[in-house]
């Protein structure tokens, strides 16, 4: 989550994550706003943009029912939530001051955007384990993510800059092998040999409901993947 300015944004930080407080598990950002720079509304209520890593789902559910529950209202707050998607780029969002708070989906958002000066920080980790998983069709040859070695990965732009940093560190893959990831499951599909990103409370059941078998799922923080999530 994010705000602007040189002074820290504690009292209303404090309210907007006890407004959270048995919320979805979200990895959030913030900047250190000057409170006098956040117009209030009619009510006197702190106007928060809070910018999602992603379209609505089951893992941001707590956000929503937050703010139709009345929680945030109750804490002084007037939070808009903002989806995410392909086309959102928050780290940008947040640098610019477009939005008070972001929802980061990994640790390497907050440091990435810290290294290049952004006024912004990490507030909260609601996910110690990150649910990032590589997805393949089924094989018994495949007892670990060392044995993807040559193989197509799917990857999104944004995930090139954080777990496949890991994954080349850690496996010896190299960038010949990433394949662009459009949030389409149809090359994915098509491709047996191919390797998918992927959420493990999303993409696997996706597959199986919809391609009607159960893909093998590698949780990268089994492999000892360092990062916070959402």
């Amino acid at each position: 989550m994010t705000s602007r300015g040189n002074r820290r944004f504690t009292p209303d930080r404090r309210a907007l994550l006890a407004g959270a407080g048995a919320l979805a598990a979200t990895a959030a950002l913030a900047s250190c706003v000057n409170n006098s720079e956040v117009e209030p509304d009619a009510d006197g209520r702190i106007r928060l943009r809070f910018a999602t890593d992603w379209r609505a789902q089951a893992e941001h559910g707590g956000f929503y029912q937050a703010l139709a529950s009345g929680a945030y209202e109750k804490r002084g707050l007037n939070v808009q939530i903002i989806q995410g998607g392909p086309a959102v780029n928050v780290p940008q969002l947040l640098a610019s001051g477009a939005v008070e708070l972001g929802m980061g989906s990994n640790s390497f958002i907050p440091m990435n955007l810290v290294a290049e000066g952004a006024p912004v920080k990490a507030v909260a980790a609601f996910f110690q384990k990150d649910p990032q998983v590589l997805i393949t069709h089924p094989d018994p040859a495949l007892e670990g993510i060392a044995d993807l070695a040559g193989r197509p990965f799917l990857l999104a732009d944004a995930s090139i800059n954080a777990f496949w940093v890991w994954l080349k560190a850690k496996y010896g893959f190299t960038d010949a092998e990433v394949r662009k990831y459009t949030f389409n499951l149809a090359p994915f599909l098509a491709d047996r040999r191919a390797v998918q990103q992927g959420y493990l409370t999303s993409e696997p059941y996706t597959i199986e409901k919809e391609a009607g078998f159960e893909p093998r799922v590698f949780l990268l923080a089994d492999e000892g993947y360092p990062s916070y999530a959402t």
